[in-house]
């Protein structure tokens, strides 16, 4: 396990990218997700960056150690708060459907948080990143590299009690993820709804406050245009273009420097590790995931948190009287307090943001200046 958690810091910028915008953005292209998603309230433009702290937080405690995910570690406990937090969703929302007729229909979305959904979940964090995300961002991960992260992702699957099978092999974990990409991927407009509070919640917050076409940019880089414009995405000008291209050469010259030699590579996965971040080239525009159901239910949770937000679906009722769920939705503090540590650390490194963000700069007015020159002549 310990060789997958190293895949992860490994290549952690561009990993974090396409678990926020493809991961978690694409996958809202998935019309029945979506009708679960929005019932439990986390996707309001107010709390949604707080559940991308909150996921984000469960998988940097699966990859900071083998002790971490075995029995007892703190990836191994924050997986089955994950089990416990599904099966209660799952349960609540069908009881609402019993006593309020037309809250979720079973027949046209299905169980709520069934296998099939789980099973898709953990595949947008392990094949999705493999076969899409990366290659899409000019990273190829070796054959070993491949069946260590997959293995990783499906001892999780396993402590989330989701089937397994699917990730015995690569190939069959990537059969597996292009059959649902078909089948599942058909946006509504709840998915554009959703989506567009994602981008909301992210756009110009700390530490780089990136604006909203640069995030936009992003999303439309790994999914493509078709999708993105389902999603209700704006078109970025060739300057944001440039700039993602520019980060993509950037991830790829990072990844690669450090993959060719080991020393360096075991040296960057250890600091990475013990300060909780990606990578020292972790995205500053805050490009954190986010697993399409691991969100705890805050105090207005299957309910909008505001009856102006835009959450995808009209108000619900609050179902936050029952006490066991509702004790389950407070946040560690703990966890909270090592995500806001990390992020202190990032900015703290001074000089790797100043490096990041020169870089990006003058590789992305490089890059249009070239298409410029292109055009021209």
């Amino acid at each position: 396990m310990i060789l997958g958690q190293e895949v992860f810091y490994r290549y952690g910028g561009a990993t974090l990218t396409g678990l926020a915008y493809q991961s978690l953005l694409g996958g809202m292209g998935a019309n029945r997700v979506v009708e679960v998603l929005a019932r439990t309230g986390g996707f309001g433009v107010k709390v949604a960056r707080h559940r991308l702290f909150e996921t984000t937080q469960h998988v940097l405690e699966c990859t900071k150690s083998l002790e971490s995910i075995q029995p007892g570690g703190a990836g191994f406990a924050s997986s089955i708060r994950v089990r416990l937090l599904h099966a209660a969703v799952r349960q609540r929302i069908l009881k609402l459907e019993q006593s309020r007729p037309g809250y979720y229909n079973v027949e046209e979305f299905g169980i709520p948080i069934n296998d099939h959904d789980c099973i898709a979940t953990i595949g947008t964090f392990s094949a999705t990143i493999v076969w899409l995300s990366l290659p899409r961002q000019g990273l190829f991960l070796r054959r070993q590299e491949i069946e260590d992260y997959i293995a990783l992702w499906r001892l999780i699957a396993h402590y989330t009690g989701t089937p397994t099978d699917p990730f015995e092999t690569p190939e069959k974990a990537k059969a597996i993820m292009e059959s649902i990409v078909m089948r599942e991927i058909q946006p509504s407009q709840t998915s554009k709804l959703l989506a567009g509070n994602i981008i909301k919640c992210l756009e110009a917050q700390p530490p780089a406050y990136a604006s909203r076409s640069f995030l936009e940019v992003n999303a439309r880089w790994l999914n493509g245009n078709e999708l993105s414009d389902a999603l209700g995405l704006g078109q970025p000008s060739i300057y944001y273009w440039a700039l993602m291209g520019g980060q993509c050469l950037f991830f790829m010259a990072l990844c690669y420097f450090y993959r060719s030699f080991r020393s360096l590579d075991q040296r960057k996965i250890a600091v990475s590790q013990h300060s909780h971040v990606g990578s020292p080239a972790y995205p500053l525009h805050l490009s954190l995931p986010i697993n399409m159901f691991v969100c705890r239910p805050s105090a207005n949770s299957f309910g909008p948190s505001s009856s102006k937000e835009n959450t995808g679906s009209e108000k619900r009722p609050s179902l936050t009287s029952n006490t066991y769920l509702t004790s389950m939705s407070r946040p560690k503090p703990e966890a909270m307090k090592k995500v806001e540590l990390g992020l202190e650390n990032v900015v703290s490194r001074g000089e790797i943001c100043k490096l990041y963000s020169v870089v990006l700069l003058v590789v992305g007015r490089a890059s249009t200046a070239a298409f410029c020159w292109l055009r021209v002549f």
